[in-house]
C-alpha cells in the first residue's frame, strides 16, 4: 500500500530481504508508505513478516535489494553505526521480547535509551516518571525485572521507547501480556504521548480490540509476499 504525497516518514520501494540462513525464503514489498503523524497498526497472519518489516523500517535490518526511507534518510545507505544513532535521536522502538536488562531497575531500564544518546538530563526523568505513573508502573520502578511480571516488564519497554520523544514509535506487539482493559490504556499512552510530540507510529498487533484507535488498519499479507525465491 503507497500513501503518495511529499511528507512520508516511511517509504519502502522495490525491498527484498532475504533471511541468514535461509538462502531461498525472502519478504519482498513492492510500496509502502506512512505519512508523518500517522498511527498505523500492521496486521497479518504470524510468520508473514509483519517483525521483519519494522526492523527494517528502523534500521535494524538492511534489505538486499530496494530502498527504505525512514525519518527523510535512505536507511539503505547508512553504516550499521549511523543507523543506530538515527534509531537513539528518532526512533522509539518497542521489541517483542522487551528487551530490558536484568541488572537495571525498572526505572534505570526506561531511562537506557536517554543515557546511551546522551540525553540523560532532569526533564527526561521527569518525563520517564510521569510516564511510569500514567502506564500503572510508578510505584514499581526501583524493583529489577526478575520482581515484575511480564505485564509491567512490557510498560517498561513501552516507557522506554516513548523517554526520548521520538518522531517514530515502532512498537511490535506492545500488548501481547496485558488484559483487554491495560492493553487499551497502553495503546492510548503510546498514541497520546504520539499526538502531543507530532510523532508517527506504527504498530504491528494481533489485538482486533485495539485497532479502532488507529488511523489506519494494513494487512501485511496484502502488501508484502514471503516465500521462496524459486517457489
Amino acid at each position: 500500500m503507497d500513501v503518495t504525497g511529499t511528507n512520508s516518514v516511511i517509504r519502502l520501494s522495490d525491498v527484498a530481504y532475504r533471511f541468514p540462513g535461509h538462502d531461498r525464503l525472502t519478504l519482498r514489498v513492492p510500496s509502502f508508505s506512512v505519512p508523518e503523524g500517522e498511527h498505523t497498526a500492521i496486521t497479518g497472519p504470524s510468520g508473514c513478516g509483519k517483525t521483519t518489516l519494522l526492523r527494517l523500517i528502523a534500521g535494524v535490518l538492511v534489505p538486499g535489494e530496494g530502498s527504505v526511507q525512514t525519518l527523510g534518510t535512505d536507511t539503505t545507505r547508512l553504516h550499521h553505526k549511523a543507523r543506530s544513532r538515527q534509531r537513539l535521536r528518532s526512533i522509539g522502538m518497542v521489541f517483542q521480547d522487551f528487551a530490558i536488562l536484568d541488572y537495571l531497575t525498572a526505572f534505570e531500564n526506561i531511562m537506557l535509551t536517554a543515557r546511551i544518546g546522551r540525553a540523560d538530563s532532569g526533564s527526561s526523568r521527569e518525563h520517564a516518571r510521569a510516564l511510569a505513573e500514567r502506564a500503572g508502573i510508578g510505584h514499581v520502578l526501583h524493583r529489577r525485572p526478575g520482581r515484575l511480571s511480564q505485564g509491567e516488564r512490557q510498560r517498561v519497554a513501552v516507557c522506554r521507547a516513548l523517554v526520548t520523544k521520538p518522531r517514530l514509535v515502532v512498537c511490535d506487539e506492545p500488548t501481547g501480556n496485558l488484559d483487554p482493559s491495560r492493553s487499551k490504556a497502553i495503546v492510548d499512552l503510546v498514541l497520546a504521548e504520539a499526538d502531543t510530540l507530532g510523532s508517527t507510529v506504527i504498530t504491528v498487533t494481533h489485538d482486533q480490540t485495539v485497532l479502532d484507535r488507529f488511523d489506519r488498519t494494513i494487512d501485511l499479507s496484502e502488501v508484502a509476499t514471503l516465500k521462496g525465491v524459486d517457489a
